[in-house]
């Protein structure tokens, strides 16, 4: 299931499509994406939980057995109560209006003799309590396994990573694409093999490991590249740009340096709330936000939008791929959907 960075080869045809024959009767392990925002224990954001739903009712409609597979924040194998899976079982019965079983230590011997043949739906504790998950342990990914005939991949935004639900439990059942995982890559194939000219990309997030590759990719390609998120902090330190104490990978400034000064490239810069105030040729910008002693740089939100739009606008009819965490890493009543907005507004469409 887990596929390098496309750069112009079409990897759709490379998917194993599910289809409501290989579902009848089936237990199936279904790696779900529900890492949702969560505060004082509530679900802020249930457009993840929304996006697996299709996939989940298409399984229960061919006769298929869910195990749902899945992580919330990092918890990096050690047990945080606060990142528990529990509180988005519930969340999920009730849209559903089904019955969920939660099942907190499914590794357990009884668990797995009292539900393994249950047809009932079953909701596993955040994948991510158990370090096997990240260190991709095959004897971990044995027992987790066991739980299912066929495996289903639908957590697009983390297939990335080598860890065990993504790539030993693939290796050891029947691997299948969710409806959702599909048209992600369709899209990004439509993007990478055959775009309509020119192209305009929007990232964001917190670390340069898994979106340095997705820039170098696009700028290669001539892309324009909109980045925004903490991941534009490494960016512009980089550039010796004052980003108070925003989270900066330091380690990265080496690697930085052939995309760091690229045309196509546009982060956000330092600016008053009348304009900008740098030199450079900026697309979007940031503004100081003060945290008592702490100085962080925040999404701008007013002022922002025709600079991004002027971006947009270079192309009459523009392919956007979208691919960002700009809200989750934004301040302010507007938590970064000007982005979202702006972009959608000259008439692209975001995926």
């Amino acid at each position: 299931m887990q596929q390098k960075i496309s750069n112009g080869v079409n990897v759709l045809p490379l998917l194993r499509i599910l289809s409501s024959k290989d579902l009848a009767g089936k237990r199936v392990l279904l790696r779900a994406d529900f890492d949702v925002a969560v505060k004082n224990g509530r679900i802020q954001d249930y457009s993840r939980i929304n996006t697996n739903i299709p996939t989940i009712k298409f399984i229960l409609r061919a006769g298929g057995y869910i195990r749902i597979v899945t992580h919330l924040g990092r918890p990096h194998g050690k047990v945080i109560p606060s990142l528990s899976m529990k509180k988005i079982a519930i969340q999920l019965g009730r849209m559903l209006r089904r019955k969920i079983i939660f099942l907190r230590n499914p590794y357990d011997r009884r668990s797995f003799k009292a539900y393994n043949n249950s047809p009932e739906i079953i909701f596993f504790e955040n994948i991510r309590f158990w370090p096997g998950e990240e260190k991709n342990s095959p004897s971990f990914a044995k027992k987790l396994s066991a739980w299912g005939d066929l495996y289903v991949n639908e957590c697009f935004a983390t297939s990335h990573r080598k860890h065990a639900s993504f790539v030993a439990v693939a290796h050891a059942l029947p691997a299948f694409a969710g409806c959702y995982l599909e048209k992600e890559i369709f899209y990004l194939d439509k993007v990478l093999v055959n775009p309509r000219w020119p192209v305009v990309t929007v990232l964001g997030g917190s670390k340069l490991e898994t979106k340095l590759p997705l820039v170098e990719v696009f700028l290669k390609k001539q892309y324009d590249v909109l980045v925004g998120g903490a991941i534009a902090n490494t960016l512009l330190a980089a550039r010796n740009v004052s980003v108070g104490q925003s989270l900066v990978e330091h380690d990265y400034f080496e690697r930085v340096r052939n995309v760091l000064f690229n045309p196509r490239l546009h982060l956000p810069c330092r600016g008053s709330r009348d304009g900008c105030d740098c030199d450079s040729d900026c697309s979007f910008d940031a503004v100081p936000e003060s945290r008592g002693r702490a100085e962080f740089l925040r999404n701008r939100t007013v002022g922002s939008g025709a600079a991004v739009r002027a971006v947009v606008r270079r192309a009459r009819d523009p392919d956007t791929a979208y691919r960002s965490d700009v809200p989750r890493w934004s301040h302010g009543p507007a938590r970064g959907e000007w982005v979202v907005h702006t972009v959608s507004d000259c008439g692209s469409r975001h995926h």
